[in-house]
């Protein structure tokens, strides 16, 4: 099993819904896709795409909320386990933690 991110000693959540502006959760459920899910980071970028870090996949997740899909990003060192994400238009930046490196993908 591999390692479990929590967030204020509470396992991190491997799931994503909807909710509206009232806290309301509507729709089906999305799993964070993979073996052994654990999500830990999250940003929206300007496109509103949700992107997560992964500690189970070692990778950047892009979650697309039209389509409901995700495309998997491998992190480069294994482990990199990316705690920070944070952007700008047309790029994503992720820090590896563990690697003590930076990773960018550029979306456009």
């Amino acid at each position: 099993m591999g390692r479990e991110p929590d967030v204020g000693g509470h396992p991190a959540v491997q799931h994503a819904a909807r909710a509206d502006g009232a806290g309301d959760v509507s729709g089906d459920v999305t799993f964070v896709p993979g073996d052994d899910p654990a999500a830990y980071g999250v940003y929206v970028d300007e496109s509103d795409i949700v992107w997560v870090s992964d500690f189970g996949s070692n990778s950047l997740l892009r979650f697309d909320p039209i389509t409901e899909e995700f495309d998997v990003y491998p992190l480069p060192h294994d482990p990199g386990d990316v705690r920070q994400i944070l952007g700008r238009p047309g790029e994503i930046w992720g820090a590896e933690s563990a690697a003590d490196q930076l990773v960018l993908i550029r979306t456009r």
